[in-house]
């Protein structure tokens, strides 16, 4: 399975290095163990949007457990069809959102000497405009 967007293309990197990823047939598996409440480090991405829920909770308590407090899935593609979003309700599941980072450009190294960029807190303040 391939991942085409570029927000999911850096959750499966940073899951390689703080985590697992493990590649199905028909699914990838993030996984990170020493942090299991964090869900978009811990979930099912699919290759598509999905057409039923229940089979892929099922598959995500196959993964992770019962136990598990959460549940999440994240997929290239448009949203829900109404009919998957009334069932995905019904499950006690709804859409998640919210501000992201995706990395644009090439991986590199953070250690490099050549570095030509930083990271810092934002000052929402004077910079979200920008």
């Amino acid at each position: 399975m391939d991942v085409y967007d570029d927000l999911l293309r850096t959750k499966v990197h940073l899951t390689t290095l703080m985590g697992e990823v493990e590649h199905h047939a028909d699914c990838i598996v993030l996984r990170t163990p020493s942090n299991p409440g964090f869900y978009h480090g811990n979930l099912l991405l699919l290759p598509s949007t999905p057409q039923s829920i229940a089979p892929w909770l099922e598959r995500f308590e196959k993964h992770f457990g019962r136990e598990t407090r959460h549940r999440a899935l994240a997929w290239n593609g448009p949203a829900l069809e109404a009919d998957v979003a009334a069932e995905a309700a019904e499950l006690g599941l709804g859409p998640d959102s919210g501000v992201a980072l995706a990395l644009d450009g090439p991986v590199r190294d953070p250690g490099a000497p050549d570095l030509d960029w930083s990271v810092r807190p934002l000052d929402v303040a004077t910079e979200w405009e920008a």
